[in-house]
């Protein structure tokens, strides 16, 4: 099987025949098990069939097809490995006995061997194996590097298969069972393995050769490809190898073994010749001649290529040697040593048989996992007792050698007396954290920075009570005053009887300020008090303020240096006891992980309890350690004992002590009372902040009240006003004289215009420069007030001014003055707003009383600035123009009523609903509703909780024939999910929509996503995430909404595992998380105490340039504290600080 092109040797495959494994196996199962369980095993026992047919087929040569072999006897080598421990194979009838397996002998292919045992058929697929591997590695291209790495590797591969024959047993019990072949014997595998490590050491000697390597590392090379050609040929001279190989074989491997040899002489001559040591040179090459000579003397049959290479370094060899000979004699005069004098030629070894536990682990497949023998459970789980009988004894043993260890140390005080004595002094673990918590969050020194933000938060708290009072005191003095002015006819309440409970709330806060003050006070004093006994809190290291033993001034004998020394050694081999004990802890679990006896149980024969005996007999010389450990421990303490003894009364440890415990309570009180500070600090900081927002929407409710009593007042002075209108009969006369000049000269408009502006003041046209106060008692009362007009008045002669260059803006018409609506809340805004509002466009219409009132009309201030609060001054506002504008039918602007009607719906879902019917009852000759009217209708009835309204207004949108877009079932998803009905939902997407000619968008599914995880069905949640993932949500793939939807659902299910899973595939498909999901991954994790994962996340949060905020580091701070982890809480602490991020009182 030599190769002449590569001087290199591979193994022919053993050949089989075929072998029905279905039939037996089945049988098997039905007598042992059920024709249920048989039936359930149908597809394994085809797969294993299949497998066992693979391997039956010969291989190709190709590359290709050498690899596809090899994952094939992989694949069936598995699976023997998954039907040893469930079938036994053998002759016995209540084994699988009508099985056998037989394969002819890989070197003598006339032999073969039929035997009942899984052992041969194990033992000739791990051979076929070795074998592909070996015939990979002989096509590689060693010219390539590539090529070369190839060849090395499968050569170390095909030792590793051969010697897992070997050191499994696997080949002995083969041969136990009777196989009959040489092939499959220990003896076989191992001169196979030697020949294999031979030949990938040999594709090294290659590599350094052709790297142009040392002649030194060359030689060291070439010497381990000869040691492993020795071992391999001398196992092939033993027997029972010895007569079964082919001579060519033996011939092969002994000329290899002498050219290796002779080749490290001969790199090995070239090095000496460098350093000039020429009589070495000259007896390494004569060996290397030597062996080279007696090897070709026996060489019979071997390649042409491996005897022209032989020739060769013979040559170069005998030139060399005579080169060597003449220089020595002429120039050196050195004696030639001994053959027997010289040392052995040093070796470097660089392949090793590579282990193939991880490509036959078969713990991964799922072959007949369900069957196990009820016998061999039983007898298995008696033995697992045992087992964690004998561990949990132990292990008990060893923790309360442990505890009673801790608890003498504890007793004598060490090994803190020693560190103290060495100056590391060190606090308790919980008082040196509590410390930790204290500096870090500022220390006594920082309470006072503390106490005077409390101060400007009660400085705050007062001024805007102050602003508040002042506010309402100065509406009543205005209210006041125009009731002293008007009398009677001022009909309004009272201000001091609509503001009695804000007044009694005020009042209220009033006192609690008081109240607060008097306890900053005493948060005050009580610093000033304590701060001498917390002061020690701002030592740093803490430890400083910490007594330490010293050294006797004066010494008898001065040994203390020798009895310090005793102990801490006796302290070290204490330790050393200690790290035994959790090395053979660790030894026994490890053990037992490892203690696999079910393929013995269920192939073997015999008593259970010998076997058990047997297997649990290993733990025994563990056992023996543990008790030599505890008894070695024990004699150590008493020792400890004596010499701690010793040691105390030398540094006289009682004061010491003493003097330790004192300040330990010390510190502890400096923490106690600085938490009480603290803690009184961060209540009243609370209190502030949230009287701060309680005086915050007390004013902003005065404001509110201030700004509804304003528009009263107008109201009730335009009220008055019309009363005094018929008074006014001369000043009316003037003004239509005004009215009718502008209409008969048009052209004359502008100078007027500009002299004196025309302006709508409270229902009727007015002059400004016509009247003069004192004309009217109730104007010329209201000086003042008009005053306050003075920017509005400006702002509308700025618009007249501009009408002039636009003369088409407004208009009037003398037919029509008398015929002015009277003015909405909405228009009087106009008027009065100044700046703020837009100009009223009045032109004729169809009919005297109708004027049009377009987009242009509708104040930024009177529906969308004013209608900010629900109920306010907007929503009537919205009304008005909204009854208005339907008023006017065709000549209103479209618009402005569907904008009127959106701000309705927005405050008041029903009076949306009675203006739709006032529109629908107009009819389509006055305002014909259109798609954003239903729009507006849907969101009203879903808003109101009306979904069966919803519901009928959309189907009047498709009965109307219009084309409904994914927006407008959005509010009919919201309500359905809202109401616990996301089925229905999901048939809306995932079927009607469609069915409509609408595609559902991401925000659909978005609120399908939600709605199933409200109902904790988040899984359904993932398969629809998965669905719009892979296009089949009709090109609506989701986004990070999506996915934060899903994860957090299945974070308030608790299911860690899932949320982390779709965490990291919406990673994989590019879906970068924002701010908000990296919150909420964090905080369920931290929550779970899952800070592995959550320090993951939040890595990668940064790492994607989302920095975290407060909230964030509260999260993670939190979770360790809850997971009992306080050293990281306060590191973490430390790098939020670092970080610039502020804690904040959740923080702490």
């Amino acid at each position: 099987m030599s190769s002449a092109a590569n001087v290199m040797l591979a193994i022919h495959e053993k050949r089989t025949t075929p072998t029905d494994l279905y039939r037996p196996l089945r049988l098997y199962i039905a007598s042992a098990y059920s024709e249920r369980e048989a039936a359930a095993a149908d597809d394994d026992l085809a797969a294993v069939r299949d497998l066992r047919a693979d391997v039956e087929q010969p291989s190709l040569p190709d590359p290709s097809s050498l690899e596809r072999r090899r994952d094939a006897l992989l694949a069936y080598a598995r699976a023997l490995s998954l039907v040893e421990p469930r079938f036994p194979i053998s002759p016995d009838r209540a084994h699988v006995h009508s099985l056998a397996f037989t394969w002819h002998d890989a070197f003598k292919t006339g032999k073969k061997a039929s035997v009942a045992s899984i052992h041969l058929e194990k033992a000739a697929v791990l051979f076929n194996l070795a074998a592909v591997y070996s015939q990979i590695a002989l096509a590689a291209d060693r010219a390539t590097d590539v090529g070369i790495r190839t060849a090395c590797g499968s050569f170390q591969s095909a030792a590793g298969a051969f010697a897992w024959m070997r050191e499994s047993g696997v080949a002995a019990k083969a041969v136990a069972a009777g196989a009959t072949t040489v092939d499959v014997t220990p003896e076989c595998a191992a001169m196979l393995e030697k020949l294999m490590l031979a030949q990938a050491q040999e594709c090294f000697f290659e590599k350094v050769i052709a790297g142009g390597k040392p002649p030194a590392l060359c030689s060291k090379v070439a010497r381990q490809v000869g040691i492993f050609y020795e071992e391999a040929y001398a196992a092939l001279s033993a027997a029972p190898l010895s007569q079964h190989f082919d001579k060519t074989w033996v011939s092969h491997v002994q000329l290899k073994a002498a050219q290796f040899y002779a080749d490290a002489c001969y790199r090995c001559s070239l090095d000496l010749h460098e350093k000039e040591e020429i009589a070495q040179e000259i007896a390494r090459l004569k060996i290397g001649i030597s062996a080279l000579a007696d090897a070709k003397k026996v060489a019979r049959g071997v390649a042409a290529p491996l005897l022209d290479s032989v020739n060769k370094l013979e040559s170069n060899m005998k030139t060399n040697l005579e080169r060597a000979m003449k220089e020595n004699d002429r120039v050196y005069l050195m004696r030639v040593p001994d053959a027997s004098s010289l040392g052995a030629l040093p070796a470097a070894s660089l392949v090793k048989p590579t282990s193939l536990a991880e490509v036959l682990d078969a713990s991964k497949e799922r072959l007949f996992s369900s069957l196990v023998p009820d016998g061999s459970m039983k007898a298995l789980s008696k033995y697992t007792e045992m087992v964690d009988n004998i561990i949990r004894t132990q292990a008990e043993k060893l923790q309360q050698a442990s505890e009673i260890t801790r608890v003498r140390l504890k007793e004598m005080d060490l090994p803190d007396s020693i560190l103290s004595l060495e100056g590391n002094i060190t606090l308790p673990l919980d008082l040196k954290e509590d410390v930790e918590a204290v500096q870090i969050s500022g220390g006594p020194a920082g309470l006072e920075a503390e106490l005077q933000q409390l101060r400007d938060l009660s400085r705050v708290n007062q001024e805007l009570l102050v602003q508040t009072e002042e506010m309402l005191q100065k509406e009543a003095n205005e209210d006041a005053q125009f009731r002293t002015q008007f009398g009677s006819r001022w009909t309004r309440p009272q201000s001091s009887t609509l503001t009695k409970n804000i007044q009694d709330r005020l009042n209220l806060f009033a006192s609690n300020l008081k109240t607060a003050g008097d306890s900053d006070s005493q948060i005050e004093r009580g610093l000033k008090e304590s701060y001498p006994l917390m002061s020690i809190l701002d030592r740093r290291p803490i430890e400083s303020a910490l007594p330490s033993i010293s050294r006797p001034i004066m010494s008898l004998d001065g040994n203390e240096d020798a009895i310090v020394g005793a102990l801490k050694q006796s302290l070290r081999q204490l330790e050393s006891l200690g790290a035994q004990r959790a090395g053979l802890e660790d030894m026994l679990k490890e053990m037992k992980r490892k203690d696999d006896i079910l393929p013995k149980l269920m192939a073997g024969v015999g008593s259970h309890d010998d076997l058990f005996k047997k297997e649990i007999s290993k733990y025994d010389p563990v056992c023996a350690e543990i008790a030599d450990n505890i008894v070695a421990q024990e004699q150590l303490l008493l020792q400890i004992q004596a010499q701690n003894e010793q040691f105390a009364a030398v540094f006289n440890l009682e004061d010491y002590k003493v003097a330790r415990e004192r300040c330990y309570k010390q510190i502890a009180a400096a923490v106690a009372k600085y938490r009480d500070i603290k803690k009184n600090i961060n209540e009243g900081l609370n209190f502030y902040v949230t009287l701060q927002e309680a005086i915050g929407k007390i004013k902003q409710q005065c404001s509110d009240f201030i700004m509804t009593r304003n528009i009263q007042c107008r109201e009730m002075i335009e009220d008055v006003q019309k009363k005094l209108a018929a008074k006014q009969t001369c000043r009316g006369t003037l003004l239509r004289h005004q009215i009718r000049t502008v209409h008969h000269h048009h052209h004359r408009l502008t100078l007027p215009m500009r002299r004196a502006p025309m302006v709508f003041h409270l229902g009727v046209i007015q002059d400004p420069g016509t009247l003069s106060p004192s004309q009217d008692p109730l104007t010329h009362s209201h000086t003042r007030r008009m005053v306050r007009h003075r920017n509005s008045l400006r702002m509308v002669r700025h618009r007249n001014s501009l009408l002039m260059a636009r003369p088409t803006l407004v208009t009037t018409n003398s037919r029509h003055t008398s015929n002015l609506p009277t003015m909405t809340m909405a228009n009087k805004h106009i008027l009065e707003d100044g700046a703020g509002s837009t100009t009223i466009h009045i032109s004729p219409s169809r009919s005297r009383s109708r004027h049009i009132l377009s987009h242009r009309t509708m104040p930024r201030g009177s529906i969308q600035g004013r209608g900010g609060r629900a109920g306010g001054s907007g929503a009537e506002d919205a009304r008005h123009v909204f009854d208005e504008l339907l008023r006017r039918g065709r000549g209103a602007s479209i618009y402005g009523l569907y904008r009127a009607l959106a701000h309705v719906a927005r405050h008041s879902p029903a009076a949306a609903m009675s203006r739709y019917n006032r529109m629908a009852r107009a009819g389509a000759d006055e305002v014909t509703p259109n798609l954003y009217t239903y729009g507006i209708l849907i969101r009203s009835c879903c808003r109101a909780g009306r979904l069966d309204l919803g519901f009928a207004a959309l189907g009047n949108v498709i009965k109307k024939g219009f084309r409904v877009e994914a927006i407008t079932f959005t509010p009919l998803l919201k309500g359905l999910c809202a109401d616990k009905r996301t089925s229905d939902a999901m048939d809306i997407v995932l079927r009607r929509m469609t069915q409509l000619g609408c595609i559902p968008n991401v925000f659909s599914y978005t609120i399908l996503l939600k709605g199933l995880c409200d109902e904790n069905r988040s899984q359904e949640a993932l398969e629809l995430l998965h669905m719009m993932a892979d296009d089949r949500g009709g090109g609506s793939p989701p986004d990070v909404v999506s996915y934060t939807t899903v994860i957090d659902g299945f974070f308030k299910e608790g299911d860690l595992d899932k949320a982390y899973s779709t965490y990291h595939e919406m990673l994989d498909r590019r879906i970068l998380p924002n701010v908000v999901t990296y919150i909420s991954i964090i905080a369920a994790l931290c929550k779970a105490q899952a800070m592995d994962k959550a320090m993951e996340v939040l890595n990668t949060m940064v790492k994607n340039g989302v920095m975290p905020n407060c909230r964030t580091y509260n999260s993670v701070v939190h979770g360790y504290c809850s997971s009992a982890q306080p050293k990281e809480a306060i590191g973490f602490l430390k790098k939020m600080r670092s970080d610039g991020v502020e804690p904040n009182v959740v923080t702490y």
